[in-house]
């Protein structure tokens, strides 16, 4: 009998560990990637890929483009389409090499 008593409080912190976060649980920012995914697709920049982290606020853009005109294009692009982001441009430029 007492052997099952040790498991009780191993079987609470493996609940609250996964079942409380869930509960309650929000987003602090709007779900604004499809709206990120048009406006880069009208300005001929589809080829970049959107990550969005909707509790920390952040989009990371990734990816390749053809210059540093369209890397500064498309954070700006991101900004405008997903206002209260962070934007983390980490788009590579493609080398003519």
């Amino acid at each position: 009998m007492r052997k099952n008593l040790y498991f009780v409080p191993l079987f609470t912190a493996i609940f609250l560990a996964l079942g409380v976060p869930a509960v309650g649980c929000h987003f602090s920012h709007p779900d604004d990637q499809a709206a990120v995914y048009k406006v880069l697709d009208q300005h001929k920049l589809a080829s970049v890929e959107v990550s969005q982290d909707r509790f920390s606020g952040v989009i990371t853009l990734r990816g390749v483009v053809v210059s540093a005109a369209s890397k500064d294009q498309a954070e700006e692009l991101v900004r405008q389409a997903a206002p209260g982001y962070t934007v983390k441009n980490q788009l590579q430029v493609q080398s003519n090499g």
